[in-house]
């Protein structure tokens, strides 16, 4: 039996590559000043964010992780149709998110009883997140069973790298 894969927008695949695969992606939240909060790769794309952050020098955005009910409203439809689910998070010390899957799928058992869901994290962000995710969409589409999957993915989580360029320091600088 198949399995839906549900990650979280840090991956870096944008919501074109996610619906294409059949995936579901949950939103990291992003806004300037005293905006209302966008839902990344949903009400705004990650380049259209850059973009604004160019716009606005001096000025640095602030963001929050996806809520339980973010996670829930991204399960519930596979849960429904008594699909397992595989859930794929950015690296736990970078971000709450992999707790508020966690805690979603516990509320999601209680709704339905007897679903399957595993919530892994990634150990990784960004471009890595996102090959781990494309890496469970192929194994999905081979036939895995979601333990075999997962058990894969565990051990084929690259120990990688990022490296990135800037202009300067200064958004590094103020986020710590």
């Amino acid at each position: 039996m198949k399995f839906h894969i549900v990650t979280d927008s840090s991956c870096d695949l944008g919501r074109e590559e996610t619906e294409r695969l059949d995936i579901s992606m949950v939103s990291y939240y992003a806004a300037f000043e005293d905006e209302v909060y966008f839902r990344e790769e949903r009400d705004i794309s990650t380049h259209r964010f850059y973009e604004m952050m160019a716009e606005r020098p001096g000025v640095f955005p602030k963001t929050s992780m996806p809520t339980m009910e973010d996670y829930l409203e991204a399960f519930r439809p596979a849960a429904a149709r008594g699909m397992p689910i595989l859930c794929i998070c950015l690296n736990a010390r970078f971000s709450g998110s992999l707790q508020s899957a966690r805690n979603a799928a516990e509320e999601l058992r209680e709704e339905f009883p007897g679903v399957r869901v595993e919530v892994l994290d990634s150990t990784l962000a960004t471009v890595l997140q996102g090959l781990l995710v494309l890496e469970a969409a192929e194994l999905r589409d081979r036939g895995c069973a979601l333990e075999e999957a997962v058990e894969r993915l565990k051990s084929v989580r690259p120990p990688g790298r990022n490296f990135f360029t800037t202009g300067d320091l200064e958004y590094l600088h103020h986020g710590g």
